[in-house]
């Protein structure tokens, strides 16, 4: 393991940590010695477009998110020889989760040193349309801890996701749309919100609350639900507010507004959590009587290439047809996930208003030579099946509310295109084709062709 080279130029020291989906390994570059981490997908995911859709989309956002309290992107491939793999910062320090396990409860005022930094990152995430829908002192690096200067990285997007800029484009996460893969959204349960453990969507207020679940952590040393069942908490989510700071082992100088802060923090209802990140910052800055919010703007860093999300189909081949629902939009997701099921669809991209899927379409069938012999002359041998050929097409399905006042309907654009490997020559048989799939994925929506 020692010894390989990645992207061409960082060599391998050790193996820094593994995960289900990658590795990521301590590497020095040999063009001028300087560390970075290097995080490579599982081989056995390589070629699996889902696996490598999520690794491209964690490569995205880590580059779109350029705060020094973030890790940084250097560079990335998803052709490296050793698997689609990026470079970044590699951050010397202690996990957050590690510093509660030396101290337990930590002092308010550091703690609100700590929070200040936290939301300063997650304040310019969401600013940047990302959610980061796994925020865990396991995800958080403390830099020269116990120290003047201890500082805080964010690092592994890996759950991330996308918020919509556009309140008309409805979004549906990739997860949602392949069985396989239903729990790949909840994140850590411990830190996750009601909503986002029953699988329903989440806005920026999801992290809010998982940053509320991190401070009660810090405040008292453990965490506010610990004794529920993962299992009552993914069907349930939270039914009362968490006990009182004080009674889970916090300092007894923690306030009643530090308690009133953390608690909205941990609302069931979204819309009673803090508006934003800097408005935590803020009310939990007003409770301590100390300012943690930093007003400067963070220097600048250097942009960073990462790979384009696909758009929508401009093929001239593209055949195109337009839908309209009336039914409110998890039900749409129930139905859509069961007819992509049912096609053999593979979902390779999910971004606000629009899902690309990968078909299969059935150029011809090709009998194979007759078996020769005597066996065969008398017809006891089993005739050969004729070999399918396929050829690669993609599905574009662009899902729209029409207006904020119109609850329960959407409309859809369904785009059927040769992929861009494929070899298709578009006719009636192709034409044909097309239309099959629109009036199946009607009947499936029960909804109006225009």
């Amino acid at each position: 393991m020692a010894g390989m080279l990645f992207l061409g130029r960082y060599e391998a020291m050790r193996l820094l940590g593994e995960g289900g989906m990658a590795r990521v390994h301590l590497t020095r570059r040999v063009d001028g010695g300087q560390l970075a981490a290097v995080k490579v997908l599982h081989q056995r995911y390589a070629g699996i477009a889902h696996y490598r859709d999520a690794f491209r989309r964690e490569i995205e956002f880590l580059g779109r998110i350029r705060h020094p309290g973030a890790v940084q992107l250097y560079e990335s491939s998803m052709t490296d020889p050793h698997g689609p793999c990026f470079a970044m910062e590699y951050v010397d320090g202690i996990p957050l989760d590690d510093l509660v396990r030396r101290y337990g409860a930590l002092d308010p005022h550091r703690v609100g040193w700590l929070l200040g930094q936290l939301c300063a990152v997650v304040h310019a995430m969401h600013g940047q349309g990302i959610v980061h829908r796994d925020l865990k002192p396991g995800n958080v690096m403390v830099v020269n801890a116990d120290s003047e200067g201890e500082r805080i990285k964010i690092f592994d997007f890996g759950m991330a996701g996308r918020l919509a800029a556009n309140s008309r484009s409805v979004y549906i996460a990739p997860e949602k749309l392949t069985s396989h893969t239903a729990n790949a959204g909840f994140g850590t349960p411990e830190y996750s919100c009601p909503h986002q453990l029953r699988g329903e969507d989440v806005d920026h207020r999801a992290d809010i609350y998982s940053l509320g679940v991190m401070v009660y952590e810090l405040l008292t040393g453990q965490r506010p639900f610990d004794g529920c069942a993962v299992s009552e908490m993914m069907v349930n989510g939270y039914h009362q507010p968490p006990a009182p700071m004080v009674r889970r082992g916090g300092s007894a100088v923690i306030s009643r507004l530090v308690e009133a802060v953390v608690q909205a923090c941990l609302a069931d209802n979204p819309a009673d959590r803090p508006k934003s990140a800097r408005d935590l910052a803020e009310l939990y800055g007003s409770a301590i009587g100390k300012q943690i919010w930093d007003e400067a703007d963070p220097p600048p860093l250097a942009a960073v290439a990462v790979p384009s999300a696909p758009e929508a189909a401009s093929s001239p081949d593209a055949t195109v047809y337009q839908l309209e629902a009336w039914m409110p939009e998890q039900i749409a997701l129930v139905k859509l996930r069961g007819f992509l099921k049912d096609i053999g669809g593979e979902v390779v991209e999910s971004v606000p208003g629009l899902i690309r899927v990968r078909l299969k379409w059935c150029r011809r069938a090709i009998s194979p030579a007759p078996a020769l012999g005597l066996w065969a002359r008398l017809g006891l041998v089993k005739k050969p099946a004729p070999v399918a050929e396929f050829d690669p097409i993609d599905m574009d399905v662009l899902i729209e509310k029409p207006g904020l006042d119109a609850s329960g309907r959407v409309l859809i654009s369904l785009r059927l295109h040769p992929a861009a490997d494929g070899t298709i020559e578009t006719g009636d048989a192709w034409r044909s084709w097309c239309d099959n799939i629109h009036v199946n994925l009607s009947a499936y929506l029960m909804a109006k062709r225009n």
